[in-house]
C-alpha cells in the first residue's frame, strides 16, 4: 500500500516513511489504549529537572495518533511542526519511553495534536528490582501432602533480586 502524505515538510515526510517501514504498516496498539494518560516530557534530565505535560491519547491511526493539547496547570504546551516530542505511557506493569513529532495540530469542536507513530519504544520496569526473563532448569525439593520429601524438577521463568519464579507442572 503506497504512503501518501500531502506535507511539504522533508522532515515529517521521513519520519512517516520511517514508521510505515518499520513496522510494515501497522502497529501493535494495544499498549496504548484510548483516554489513557501519557506524560510529555520536555527538557534534558542530564541538565534540569524536566517539565512534564499531561495528556491522553484521543484516537489511533495508521501511521499517527491524536492526543489532547498537553497541559501543565491550564497552561498548553507550545509545539511547532516537526518537533521531537518525547513521551511516557504507563500501565500497571511498566512504562513505555518514545519519541515522536508533532505533526499538526487540529481544530473542529476540540482542537487535537497529531503526532506520528513511534519508530522504538523503550519499556522500563515499575519495581524495585528488575526482573530477568531466563529459562533455566531447576529441582526442587519440598514436603508433599504425605510429610515425604519429593523433588521435582521444573523451569524458572524470570529472576530478581526479591526472588525467582518457577513453572510448576499440573
Amino acid at each position: 500500500k503506497p504512503l501518501t502524505w500531502r506535507s511539504t515538510e522533508p522532515k515529517i515526510k521521513a519520519e512517516i516513511a520511517l514508521v510505515h517501514n518499520f513496522y510494515g504498516g501497522a502497529m501493535d496498539i494495544s499498549i496504548f489504549p484510548l483516554f489513557e494518560k501519557i506524560d510529555i516530557i520536555q527538557g534534558d534530565s542530564t541538565i534540569d529537572e524536566p517539565v512534564i505535560y499531561s495528556s491522553y491519547i484521543e484516537s489511533i491511526g495508521e501511521k499517527s495518533m491524536f492526543i489532547a493539547p498537553p497541559l501543565l496547570e491550564n497552561t498548553e504546551m507550545q509545539s511547532c511542526v516537526g518537533d521531537r516530542i518525547n513521551l511516557r505511557v504507563t500501565t500497571e506493569e511498566c512504562a513505555y519511553f518514545f519519541s515522536t513529532t508533532f505533526l499538526r495540530c487540529h481544530w473542529n469542536m476540540i482542537s487535537l495534536w497529531e503526532i506520528s507513530l513511534p519508530i522504538s519504544l523503550q519499556r522500563t520496569q515499575l519495581r524495585d528490582y528488575v526482573r530477568v526473563k531466563i529459562n533455566l532448569e531447576v529441582k526442587l525439593e519440598f514436603l508433599n501432602e504425605k510429610c515425604q520429601r519429593t523433588v521435582i524438577t521444573t523451569f524458572t521463568k524470570d529472576f530478581s533480586a526479591g526472588g525467582l519464579q518457577v513453572v510448576m507442572p499440573v
